[in-house]
């Protein structure tokens, strides 16, 4: 962990956010390369949402990171597909199967969800504004995220053999949920809707579910296998990206942070920056890994990433990607 710590702290922050934006843009081109954009898709969709179908749609978002990043893209758009004259269940669900045209070996756990939606709500707006009470009634943005991540839990727990209860949603998918607010107003911003995005954060609740988000540390196999194969350290969890953060220096998350958020108001971004300055830095030093990781394993073959400036200079300081 020494190294990746010591990376973020010699490396030119100014350096590093370009190096990010350059890996940026390389993930668009592998989703289009390989038939799995959506991030059009994802702003045609949100451009003049209504908050409570924003909230909704980051819930079923979520609930398709499963498996390959790759395939979990052209099954979500499979669903918009099939659901859009249906409206995505937004103002209610039909009878019988919801996903009857999804072939996906993660399906099943995607239709335990909407169906306990259904039965508890009957819809996805009722079900959004069963989540705006409990945000309207918590104001500490760590303890929202605990609540509304201990919410989305409760969701679709089933009795099996043995007493044993399974979940549609894991704990994973759970922080996913809340996870997708920030990156769907970034990526609103990032497609010029900023109008749209300062709309939502002026609504209250929309903004706490935002820095709630923040609280989010995704361990998924690419950051796992960051972590074992090149600092060999097994087993990585939120804490140990939480214990990293907290050596590395504030101004460096800090830019970090206005690589993509610059937009935040100030007023609401520094308080929060302050308090919360570990659980930023370990979001974004989680995401920077796992845009790393992604390319490593997914660019074609006659790319030549070693020229990427992020793994350049992330070699030039011993730390090794590639």
């Amino acid at each position: 962990m020494k190294k990746l710590i010591m990376f973020l702290n010699e490396v030119d922050s100014g350096k590093l956010c370009k190096a990010l934006d350059e890996l940026d843009k390389k993930i668009t081109e592998i989703f289009k390369m390989k038939e799995a954009s959506i991030e059009e898709r994802i702003v045609d969709e949100l451009k003049d949402a209504d908050p409570y179908f924003f909230v909704w749609f980051c819930f079923l978002r979520a609930n398709f990171l499963r498996g390959s990043d790759v395939v979990s893209n052209k099954r979500f758009i499979s669903f918009l597909n099939g659901t859009k004259d249906r409206g995505y269940y937004f103002k209610g669900f039909p009878d019988g199967n919801l996903l009857p045209h999804l072939r996906w070996q993660y399906a099943k756990h995607v239709e335990r969800m909407l169906s306990c939606v259904r039965e508890n709500f009957s819809s996805g707006y009722k079900f959004v504004s069963h989540i705006k009470q409990l945000v309207d009634g918590e104001d500490d943005p760590l303890l929202l995220y605990l609540t509304v991540v201990g919410e989305f839990k409760t969701l679709g727990h089933v009795m099996g053999r043995k007493g044993k209860v399974s979940t549609g949603i894991s704990n994973k998918i759970a922080n996913a949920a809340i996870g997708e607010i920030g990156w769907e107003l970034s990526l609103l911003r990032r497609y010029g809707y900023g109008k749209t995005v300062e709309r939502l954060l002026n609504l209250d609740w929309i903004r706490k579910l935002f820095f709630a988000s923040f609280f989010n540390v995704m361990i998924d196999i690419h950051v796992k296998n960051f972590f074992e194969r090149n600092l060999n350290f097994k087993d990585v969890d939120q804490y140990a990206l939480l214990l990293i953060a907290k050596y590395v220096k504030k101004d460096v998350i800090n830019r970090l942070f206005k690589r993509s958020f610059s937009w935040v108001p100030g007023e609401y971004e520094k308080p929060f920056f302050d308090r919360y300055v570990e659980f930023v830095g370990a979001n974004l030093i989680e995401k920077m890994i796992w845009m790393a990781m992604f390319v490593k394993n997914n660019s074609p073959s006659n790319w030549d990433i070693k020229k990427l400036k992020f793994f350049e200079i992330s070699e030039n300081h011993g730390l090794k990607f590639l």
